[in-house]
């Protein structure tokens, strides 16, 4: 099987309060059209610490993980019926999406 590029690249996410930000992902997850990953704009702002990215929570033979998503669009359009591919152990394992959790705010500020 194919390896998960573990690679980082700077990428533009989208959020839904602060516009677009800069944030270093791996290339294995840029590379996947359904995630809406862009190249990122260095001179952006990262997004505020206290902003959680939107995201879906995969499962792969019992492992779960949380993958961003870098749009709004990208985000609607990933179903429980949707896979991605993760790293694995280095390796690339196709993981299927069963939950989604919106861009959010922790903490009371």
């Amino acid at each position: 099987m194919a390896a998960f590029d573990q690679s980082k690249i700077l990428a533009k996410y989208v959020s839904d309060n602060f516009g677009e930000c800069k944030r270093k992902i791996f290339n294995g997850y840029y590379t996947q059209e359904a995630l809406g990953w862009t190249a990122g704009d260095a001179g952006k702002l990262s997004l505020p610490k206290a902003v959680r990215p939107r995201h879906v929570m995969v499962n792969a033979s019992g492992k779960h993980r949380r993958v961003i998503v870098a749009t709004a669009a990208a985000w609607a359009a990933l179903t429980t019926e949707s896979t991605i591919n993760i790293d694995e152990g280095g390796v690339l394992t196709e993981a299927t999406v069963y939950s989604k959790q919106g861009e959010h705010t922790v903490g009371a500020g």
